[in-house]
């Protein structure tokens, strides 16, 4: 250190400072030294102290600075810290703050997950900060870093710390400073009121509380300080705006419904959310209008005449009612909560349904609240939706990869289940409601969610099925001058599908959610692929059957392509190629019969021996039956056609 104070000195220093001023002249007898020996001569001046240099760079050994990161991370405290989360950005610029003592801050932070240090404040983090201060030019060593260092950690939201900083350090600082300007005094702290009340507000929203800003000056008198008649009016003043943001934000409060809400998927657990958290925000609003500190504030206003306390007085009448139809409301919400606790699958709703929709109708009758009708008409939606949420829970989006068969047989008990409830209400509402002119609910806002999961239902069927068509295909070898390039096509078939099954494996764990839009994207491009490949394969079964000549290999043909006959279109491809081949099997039987009738007209000296004759007839007979029996079991699984009877009584 020694060493760096002398190099420091040594160099020159930057500052300019003015040339000093001449002395005047009636003060040049008096400046001057009276000693004899230097009588004549003026007094020298003293040199000025030199600007202090700018500091170096400190200089750091690796140990050392290694030491120094190594207590700084173990001073760190962060929620969900540990070492693996310590990246080389991070370490380096925790290097680089110990290296530059003009830097005053660093900072240790999340922001999107991954840890980050910065030579400053962030804007935002996602759970507090850590952070370590140094005073003008320190620099830090490893063997007093712990006991020097100025660092501390803010846990909290960034929101919450800086009102607490803000109110209760600063701002009784400067209510309590008696030496404003008096013009700056109250815009300076009507303006402090201004951020103290937006802070509030964005601090403890994320809560769902409504909290007031209650100014600290109203309670000890304008802050302590002694005020002139004008100062206290302007207090008062103050306090007025104060009020007025009071009744604006106790107003938002009152205006919030359901309804406003912005809820993509309300079920009944949602609506008794809203009215718990509805009841107590504004009994805490209640509580806050009652207490000492607002009261005194309201008396205060009185020696104006604000109209803000009569707004106030009726606020409060309007929050007390208001929570007693929150209240109400919530024990009639328990009604209905109770009997859809029983709902433990799409079986059990069957059941249960009527039952439930029976408490409805009673809540209907007896709630001031839900009597009017777009409220009983949420409250069915609500139900709707919550028999949606049962009926996905029932369902592992998974078999729709994994086990598509067993997938299947869900997905159509669900489709029963929604089928039964669109039954169930119209047989329970409305023909229990006939001549009651009150109830007017719409039943297709009410079904709108239940028809939108049974269209995804659907979906996730049709992708069911094209999974146990494409998945059975197996290895086939094909014959014929085109072998090559039809087994080609067919591994194209096999290699294409493998991949729309693939893509389909991420979007199916949406499949059944109504509020996801991207599904819809999903699906159409699902269909679009699956065409392309429905396209493929109907050319590969036209190509094959032109190379068919012979009923075996028409037969052995349909038997391959027989998995897809459920493919759109497809049916009438196989019908009209069976129909085919039961006219190369007419083509067979008449040219057997043809080579019958050729031998019977052979003249006598040329004709077969008896024997040899009956033994051509019957080749050709066993080869006619065994070419029937081929077709009449291929009919089994082929089914029949319209030329199969005219084929079969010309063979008998």
């Amino acid at each position: 250190m020694e060493q760096q104070d002398v190099t420091e000195a040594a160099r020159p220093t930057r500052m300019k400072f003015p040339d000093k001023p001449a002395p005047e002249a009636h003060r040049d007898y008096l400046d001057m030294d009276t000693d004899e020996e230097e009588f004549g001569h003026q007094e020298t001046p003293e040199p000025l102290d030199e600007a202090p240099p700018e500091p170096e760079k400190p200089q750091f050994t690796t140990e050392e600075l290694d030491r120094l990161v190594k207590l700084t991370k173990r001073l760190t405290l962060l929620p969900n810290l540990s070492d693996e989360r310590w990246n080389v950005s991070c370490l380096e610029t925790i290097r680089q703050f110990f290296r530059e003592p003009t830097q005053p801050v660093l900072t240790i932070f999340f922001r999107r997950g991954e840890l980050t240090a910065r030579l400053g404040f962030p804007r935002s983090s996602d759970s507090g900060l850590a952070y370590f201060l140094r005073e003008a030019r320190q620099v830090y060593r490893a063997d007093d870093f712990a006991g020097s260092a100025s660092f501390g950690s803010l846990c909290e939201r960034s929101e919450l710390a800086l009102l607490r900083l803000v109110e209760g350090l600063y701002a009784p600082l400067a209510f309590q400073r008696p030496d404003w300007p008096r013009i700056a005094r109250n815009r300076v702290l009507s303006d402090l009121n201004e951020l103290l009340a937006r802070a509030t507000e964005l601090a403890y929203r994320p809560t769902g509380l409504l909290l007031l800003y209650a100014p600290w000056e109203a309670a000890r008198g304008g802050g302590g300080v002694a005020m002139s008649p004008r100062e206290r009016v302007q207090l008062l003043h103050r306090l007025d705006r104060v009020a007025n943001t009071w009744i604006r934000r106790i107003r938002e409060v009152l205006a919030r419904s359901p309804a406003a809400e912005d809820r993509q998927l309300h079920d009944l657990d949602g609506e008794s959310d809203f009215w718990q958290a509805r009841h107590d925000n504004l009994a805490c609003v209640a509580q806050q209008l009652a207490s000492d500190r607002l009261q005194s504030i309201a008396r205060q206003l009185k020696e104006i005449g604000s109209p803000s306390v009569e707004r106030l007085e009726l606020l409060a009448c309007k929050v007390d009612e208001a929570r007693r139809e929150a209240r109400s409301n919530l024990n009639f919400l328990r009604l209905v909560l109770d009997g859809c606790r029983e709902l433990d699958g799409p079986a059990r709703i069957q059941e249960r349904l009527s039952r439930i929709l029976l408490v409805v109708r009673f809540v209907w009758t007896e709630s001031p609240y839900y009597r009017l009708l777009d409220n009983i008409e949420r409250l069915l939606c609500s139900l709707s939706v919550y028999v949606v949420k049962i009926c996905i829970d029932s369902v592992d989006l998974n078999l729709i990869c994994d086990d598509s068969e067993k997938c299947k047989q869900i997905i159509a008990i669900n489709l029963q289940c929604c089928y039964s409830y669109a039954v169930i209400y119209e047989n329970a509402i409305d023909s229990c409601m006939q001549g009651e002119s009150a109830w007017n609910v719409d039943k297709r806002n009410v079904l709108k969610s239940i028809k939108a999961f049974e269209h995804r239902c659907r979906d996730v069927s049709e992708i069911c099925d094209a999974i146990l068509i494409y998945s059975g295909l197996n290895k086939i070898n094909f014959g014929g001058t085109k072998g090559n390039h039809h087994e080609m096509q067919y591994n194209h078939v096999k290699d294409h599908f493998i991949h729309i099954k693939n893509n389909m494996r991420v979007c199916c764990n949406y499949a059944l959610d109504i509020t996801e839009i991207q599904w819809f994207r999903d699906m159409s491009h699902f269909r679009n692929s699956l065409a392309e490949l429905e396209s493929t394969i109907k050319h590969l079964f036209i190509g094959l059957f032109e190379e068919v000549k012979n009923v075996n290999m028409g037969v052995e043909t349909l038997y391959t392509f027989l998995q897809f006959k459920e493919v759109k279109g497809f049916q009438d491809m196989l019908h009209d190629q069976w129909t085919k081949v039961w006219e190369i099997f007419y083509e067979e039987i008449k040219l057997c019969l043809l080579s019958s009738l050729d031998r019977q007209i052979i003249p006598d000296q040329v004709k077969f021996p008896q024997s040899e004759e009956s033994m051509i007839t019957d080749i050709h007979k066993n080869y006619l039956l065994s070419l029937r029996n081929i077709m009449v079991n291929a009919s089994d699984w082929l089914g029949d056609c319209d030329i199969q009877h005219e084929v079969l009584s010309k063979f008998s």
